[in-house]
């Protein structure tokens, strides 16, 4: 009798399935801006479940700003993802700017209240 086609799994496809799914590399909690954002220099002020809130200031003016940035994630495989910076699409064109931390944060609620995370 036939039970049927069985593979045996080995420990190391184990491990790899206990991980779970691969985890993108988040962005960096300090870090120079480039291309369309050079001459910024951000600061995480705060992280989200979707966003995150940085804290943003002009090198040469030291004027401060706050962004609210998705978190979009690119590539394809464990190695290769990270989420977007910035100045990189599709993320510079969903940028929110303000001028002052207390209006970024309470839009930053406002968005975590339309899904019901924080």
């Amino acid at each position: 009798m036939n039970d049927g086609y069985f593979v045996k799994r080995d420990a190391w496809h184990e491990m790899i399935e206990s991980m779970g799914s691969p985890k993108p590399r988040p962005l960096p909690s300090n870090f120079m801006g480039q291309g369309k954002k050079e001459g910024f220099r951000y600061y995480r002020y705060h992280t989200g479940r979707h966003w995150y809130l940085y804290e943003v200031t002009n090198i040469n003016t030291r004027i401060k700003q706050y962004e609210i940035i998705d978190r979009y994630v690119i590539g394809s495989n464990r190695k290769d993802m990270r989420e977007l910076y910035p100045w990189e699409e599709p993320v510079y064109s969903n940028l929110l700017i303000f001028n002052n931390h207390f209006a970024a944060m309470d839009r930053l609620r406002e968005l975590h209240k339309e899904l019901n995370t924080y």
